[in-house]
């Protein structure tokens, strides 16, 4: 399986097991996690048209997003519930390797920064299994302050077209051509840093089969 396709798996098997919903259909859940409306994404539906076994429409991918589920999770069972926001990294290989959790990073590092949760979920395939490591990335923002970064990305193209997509455009007369600036600064974790230095910080000491819950409360 490619990354996108093992988080799409993810999603199949948590609306399985307990129902949950994409992060996309659940967007006051996650401006309210957040105490922000500004990270949400609309990315609408794959133009390939492809649907994963389930039958739902692939998404064109978050985007500019940060979260991909949204999970209910009996805090005190038969009484108190939340809705929970959590981001799911497929990746191939050891599982650590898809690094950049989202472009909102302002708001991302200072709602951990403020003692609030942000719960991946790092997903590979083995076997034709799906498995995870769950991680509340908050606290490697607070306590792994060498396993993270804010990594620059800024690309330029030249086009015949101006891009409605990019952060700025300007046009230049001796080439013809639209000059195109995007910003993709990114919040970067190494979760294997992570793994190898701060061990207790995830929720699940190895890989365990994927499961769409959470800890106990408090988390």
């Amino acid at each position: 399986m490619s990354k996108r396709d093992i988080e799409v798996e993810a999603s199949c098997l948590a609306m399985e097991q307990n129902g949950t919903r994409l992060a996309g259909d659940c967007k006051g859940a996650v401006a309210l996690w957040m105490g922000d409306h500004s990270i949400l994404a609309s990315d609408g539906v794959a133009k390939s048209g492809r649907k994963d076994r389930l039958g739902r429409p692939y998404g064109q991918g978050r985007g500019c997003g940060v979260f991909d589920l949204v999970i209910r999770h009996e805090v005190v069972p038969g009484s108190i519930v939340e809705h929970v926001p959590v981001s799911v990294k497929g990746c191939t290989g050891s599982g650590y390797g898809n690094r950049d959790v989202t472009m909102h990073h302002e708001v991302t590092i200072a709602h951990c920064l403020n003692g609030r949760s942000l719960w991946v979920f790092l997903c590979r395939e083995v076997g034709g299994q799906v498995i995870m490591r769950r991680i509340d990335a908050a606290r490697v923002i607070r306590e792994a302050p060498d396993c993270w970064h804010v990594r620059d990305d800024v690309r330029r193209d030249s086009t015949d077209k101006k891009s409605d997509k990019a952060d700025s455009s300007v046009y230049n007369p001796e080439t013809g051509k639209w000059d195109n600036v995007r910003d993709y600064t990114r919040l970067n974790v190494r979760w294997a840093a992570v793994a190898k230095k701060y061990p207790h910080l995830f929720a699940d000491s190895d890989w365990v089969p994927f499961s769409a819950t959470l800890p106990d409360w408090p988390y």
